[in-house]
């Protein structure tokens, strides 16, 4: 859990992930927001739903920032946490195992007070 600091809310403005995929791997970023660190805590991405993910990469991962969506479900709120689902080359519903498996390197999320 990733404490702000900002008592009076924060706003979100883009998360960016970087790391190493082979062929076939995947990496998934979902962003939760709450006003206390205990929460609760859902999962979204961009559509605001836990159905899609920031990043959804086959290919070697751009550093590029995605813009952080629903702010209606993250803007005010002073806690965040991300997961990170990391794919095998043979599963691509991401639940399969595999030989090769995709390294994460850093995850950053921007906010402003």
């Amino acid at each position: 859990v990733f404490d702000t600091g900002a008592v009076n809310g924060v706003g979100y403005n883009w998360l960016m992930a970087s790391g190493t995929t082979s062929i076939g791997t995947k990496i998934r970023v979902q962003l939760a927001t709450a006003a206390t660190s205990t929460g609760p805590w859902t999962y979204r991405g961009p559509d605001c739903t836990g159905n899609t993910y920031y990043y959804n990469s086959v290919l070697p991962l751009s550093i590029q920032p995605q813009e952080i969506k629903c702010y209606s479900d993250h803007n005010n709120m002073r806690y965040f946490r991300y997961k990170v689902i990391l794919c095998s080359d043979s599963a691509s519903n991401c639940q399969d195992g595999g030989a090769d498996t995709p390294i994460i390197n850093d995850v950053i999320v921007n906010w402003s007070p």
